[in-house]
C-alpha cells in the first residue's frame, strides 16, 4: 500500500512540474475586448526573465502570471 502512495505523489509531482512547463512555452497575454486592466508579470523565454506588465482584457492566458514567484517558476527549467 506504501508504494502505491508513494507512485501517486511521484505522479501528481510530476504533473505540476510538467504543468508549469507548458505554460511557462506558451504565449501570453490576455483575451477579449474587455477593459478591465490586469496586472502581472510576464515570462520571456528569450531573456529567461519575469518582467512585470499592465494589459487590458478580460482574462490573462498562457505565460502571464499573477506574482513574480509564480513567473520565476519557468526560470528553473
Amino acid at each position: 500500500m506504501q508504494i502505491l502512495y508513494v507512485t501517486c505523489l511521484c505522479v501528481a509531482l510530476l504533473g505540476c512540474v510538467m504543468g508549469a512547463n507548458v505554460r511557462c512555452g506558451q504565449t501570453g497575454g490576455v483575451s477579449g475586448t474587455c477593459n478591465k486592466v490586469i496586472k502581472g508579470y510576464m515570462y520571456s523565454a528569450p531573456k529567461k526573465s519575469c518582467f512585470s506588465m499592465v494589459l487590458r482584457g478580460c482574462a490573462t492566458q498562457g505565460k502571464f502570471f499573477d506574482t513574480k514567484s509564480d513567473c520565476e517558476e519557468c526560470l528553473t527549467f
